[in-house]
Formats: C-alpha cells, structure tokens, sequence
C-alpha cells in the first residue's frame, strides 16, 4: 500500500529507510483494530455488569483512577471498585473518541456522558486482557459522588 509522502519524507519525518518509519506505520495501521477492542470494554462499563467489566481483566489488575486517588490491586479489589463505581455514578455511559494499541501498550480517549468529562486510559494488555490501566480525567467537569 503506497503512503503518502512530502518531499521524500514518510510519517512522522521519518524517511522510509528509517525503521522507525515501520513502527510508526504499523501503529498508524493499528488504530482501527485497538477501537473495536476498546469500545466493546466500554459496552460492559455501560451494561452495568460486574462480570462482564471483570473479564476484561487480569488476576493480577493493577488500575488507577489518578484523579479520584484511587488504586485496586488484584481481582478482588477491581470487583470492589467496579460495584462501587456503578453506585457512584449509575447510568453513566463511554463514548469512544480515539485510540491507539501499539503492542500490548495502549491509549484510549473517552468521554463519559452525560456528564461529558474528557478522558484518557492508558495502560497495557497480556493475553488480550487488561493487565494495567490509569485513568486520568477532568475532574473540574465532575467530582464524585455530586
């Protein structure tokens, strides 16, 4: 597939001997695959299901909400913090901006409605589950528990 180029240029800057005009063709190609994942993870937050949210991840999940200070480590304490997630804001929904799976690394944009507070996970995969993820949102558009 022939790709766009300015001035014998590639993606990025990078020249097309470059390998690292490889990776970040690969990355670019990726993107659409990272969204179908990613919005099917956001389906189970909206669904409410505690099941269906937990088998996107690991035994061993470390998770992050960095605005609320909070930390689950374990499978155990990921189920807490969905149920009392679901309590804290029921109704609430993912709508999917953007996203990009670069290996088992990955970033996701996300808006939670209907409050609509901007968001970012980032985190990583192993055996295509959620191993790692930090959310960071804006937390002057939402506090929890309003």
């Amino acid at each position: 597939m022939k790709r766009p180029v300015l001035n014998g240029v590639g993606i990025a800057g990078y020249c097309r001997d470059d390998p690292r005009y490889k990776i970040r063709l690969e990355a670019r190609e990726k993107e659409c695959v990272m969204a179908t994942w990613f919005e099917e993870y956001l389906e189970a937050w909206k669904a409410e299901d505690v099941d269906k949210v937990m088998a996107w991840y690991t035994d061993d999940i470390v998770f992050e909400d960095t605005t609320a200070g909070h930390k689950a480590t374990g499978a155990a304490q990921m189920t807490k913090f969905v149920r009392g997630s679901f309590k804290a804001v029921p109704g609430a929904s993912f709508e999917f901006v953007k996203g990009v799976d670069i290996g088992d690394d990955y970033y996701c944009e996300w808006i939670m409605q209907p409050m609509g507070v901007r968001g970012v996970s980032v985190g990583t995969r192993r055996d295509a589950k959620i191993c790692a993820n930090r959310d960071y949102w804006d937390g002057k558009k939402y506090t929890i528990g309003e």
